[in-house]
């Protein structure tokens, strides 16, 4: 893995750029998946107001929808056992 960069080696070794990056990566990833899950890709709206509208409306859904995922994996710590 070769990062380049022009940030000061003293303040960014390079384990900690290399967990910025990753946490990086894994940001673009939930936009990438919020895009395609939500409508992201097709904004529809000219209006300023109405786009911001549609934008805010998305990502609360994407929210609440990745808030829901952990319960739905039997698995998970977190998930309430389903009624017989």
């Amino acid at each position: 893995l070769v990062l380049l960069t022009s940030l000061a080696p003293a303040d960014w070794p390079p384990d900690r750029l290399a967990a910025t990056y990753r946490l990086r990566w894994q940001i673009e990833l939930a936009f990438k998946r919020m895009k395609s899950l939500v409508g992201l890709e097709d904004l529809r709206a000219k209006d300023d107001d109405l786009a911001r509208l549609w934008i805010n409306t998305a990502l609360l859904a994407a929210l609440l929808a990745e808030d829901d995922l952990p319960a739905l994996d039997p698995e998970a710590p977190d998930s309430l056992p389903l009624a017989a």
